[in-house]
Parts: structure tokens; C-alpha cells; sequence
């Protein structure tokens, strides 16, 4: 007796948790991939698969940008304390000499420079958490599926290392290798 197969029946299921693709899914069934969404759904016929690959990455360009934001917020607290301590000694000195028109407009430039640079450790340490948080952003990576067609491709790619998704590529490849397909 020959067994029953259910062609409704998913064979492996993938939910999005985070990133861009959060709150869709990725379900296989015997002949085909479905990616569904909130707005959104899209079959693809395994017999069109070409190949697939998924595959872990850091990035690099997160991290990158993120080591600059940290070096720029250190290099805006050296310059901080010996800037308003300038601005204010030379705001003084021009005080102290009673110099009319352009020395008092220098005074008041010297103020808002005095000003700006107590400002400035506030912007460093604002720079200093957007730097560490795109350095572990570009630290965590992404794990990407991505499945080529004849003509074109389709990536789908959750945040992290996740083992889930590998998983689920490693179902769809057997599935892809079978016979039947």
C-alpha cells in the first residue's frame, strides 16, 4: 500500500524575528517555496532553483563607521577643555584691555566659541554610543539565504547568526537534491 502525501503539508517553516524581513516567513512545501508577509506573498517553484547558498557575515562597513563615530568622540573631548579654556582666557584678555567695536565683537565670539566648546563633551559621548552601538550591529552580522534563478536572485537575510535559518536551508537543499522535486 502506497503512502498518503499531504501536498498541503509544509515541510519546514522559517519566521523572521528582526531585520527588514521581521514578521514574514519563509515555509517549504514539496514543489515550492513560499515567502509570506505582512503585504506581501511570493511562490517560487523549486524546479526553477539554480542553486543556493547561505551564508554568515559581518559588517564590515557597520563596523567601520562605528570605530570613526568612537575616534571622532575621543578627538572632540581632547579638544573640548583646551578650546573653552582658550575662548575664555582670550574673552578675558579682551575684557580686561576695554577695547570698543571690534574688540568687543571679538569678546562676544570668543563667548559663544566658550559656549559651543562646553557643549561639545554632550555631541562626544552621543557620538561615542551611536559608534558602539554600529559596531555591534556590524559585529552581530547577518545570516543570508540566497537562492539564484536563471535570470535573477532572491536573498533573505535575518540578524545574527542564526542557526534557524541554516537549518532551514539545509531542509530546502535536501528537498532541492531529492528526486521528486
Amino acid at each position: 500500500m502506497a503512502a498518503v502525501v499531504n501536498e498541503a503539508a509544509p515541510i519546514a517553516r522559517f519566521e523572521f524575528g528582526a531585520g527588514p524581513l521581521r514578521g514574514s516567513e519563509l515555509v517549504l512545501y514539496r514543489t515550492s517555496l513560499v515567502h509570506r508577509g505582512g503585504v506581501e506573498l511570493e511562490t517560487l517553484q523549486l524546479a526553477a532553483i539554480a542553486a543556493l547558498r547561505v551564508a554568515f557575515s559581518r559588517d564590515s562597513r557597520r563596523f567601520g563607521w562605528g570605530i570613526a563615530l568612537v575616534v571622532g568622540a575621543l578627538f572632540i573631548l581632547v579638544i573640548a577643555g583646551p578650546l573653552a579654556a582658550w575662548s575664555a582666557q582670550a574673552a578675558a584678555d579682551l575684557t580686561a584691555t576695554g577695547s570698543p567695536g571690534v574688540g568687543r565683537a571679538l569678546v562676544s565670539l570668543f563667548r559663544v566659541v566658550e559656549a559651543i566648546a562646553t557643549f561639545l563633551p554632550v555631541a562626544a559621548i552621543a557620538c561615542a554610543l551611536c559608534g558602539a552601538f554600529l559596531i555591534v550591529r556590524g559585529w552581530q552580522g547577518h545570516t543570508t539565504l540566497t537562492l539564484t534563478f536563471g535570470a535573477f536572485e532572491r536573498a533573505y537575510a535575518a540578524r545574527g547568526r542564526d542557526s534557524l535559518l541554516l537549518d532551514f536551508a539545509d531542509r530546502l537543499s535536501a528537498r532541492l537534491m531529492s528526486r521528486e522535486r
